[in-house]
């Protein structure tokens, strides 16, 4: 009998879910647990979710997990995580994020030069930081990371209405969180996208201990 192309990614990806650590590439650009994610089954909370279940993507349908790592959110320097309100991003609950995480976001100030018609751009959350009420805090201790990962780049849909990137493995091997991620979407720098934004340099509500580009590393 011929397994189905579920199942053989199913079969596969019990190899290839791991613990890990947030400094390593399997693990980097992770989304935090109680996030809902879609997928075929309906709204899931990412840490339920396994290699070789299918989730909605924005631009790709139906896409099959090759790969789910977890790890707890620590690092040897404070570590801020950047909270989005109910309804900011046209989500039905607040979002937590790593900073580093990419967001593909569709306002006319993030439009680049290039993007004659407009579209999205990927930005990191960090970058929201004082942006409709977007705060950094102080990661709580014991949270979870899931770090999704699919054949090939996708973003997928969080909490209803936020769109979150998910690189391809081998897309954040080198570089750190603010390397280029995408060989697909536009993308903005940490710097830039506040520019854009109208926000200062200067990030506000930083939590005491975070300094300079450390919560972001």
């Amino acid at each position: 009998m011929t397994m189905s192309a579920g199942a053989r990614f199913a079969a596969l990806g019990r190899k290839r879910e791991m613990d890990g650590d947030l400094g390593k590439p399997e693990t980097a650009h992770a989304i935090l647990a109680e996030t809902l994610v879609e997928t075929s089954m309906g709204w899931r909370p990412v840490e339920e979710l396994r290699a070789g279940d299918m989730v909605h993507t924005f631009d790709g349908g139906l896409r099959c997990l090759a790969s789910v790592a977890r790890a707890p959110v620590t690092s040897e320097r404070p570590l801020g995580l950047i909270h989005v309100p109910g309804g900011t991003l046209n989500t039905c609950l607040g979002l937590a994020l790593l900073p580093g995480t990419r967001l593909l976001l569709d306002l006319p100030e993030l439009t680049l030069p290039d993007q004659a018609a407009g579209g999205p751009v990927l930005v990191p959350a960090g970058a929201l930081v004082g942006w409709r009420g977007v705060t950094m805090r102080r990661a709580r201790a014991g949270a979870l990371a899931v770090a999704l990962r699919f054949e090939e780049e996708e973003v997928v849909f969080a909490n209803t209405g936020a769109l979150i990137h998910c690189p391809a493995a081998g897309q954040c091997r080198d570089g750190g969180d603010m390397a280029p991620l995408s060989g697909f979407f536009a993308e903005l720098a940490m710097d830039e996208a506040r520019r854009r934004l109208g926000l200062p340099e200067e990030l506000p509500g930083r939590p005491a201990g975070l300094s300079g580009q450390s919560a972001y590393a």
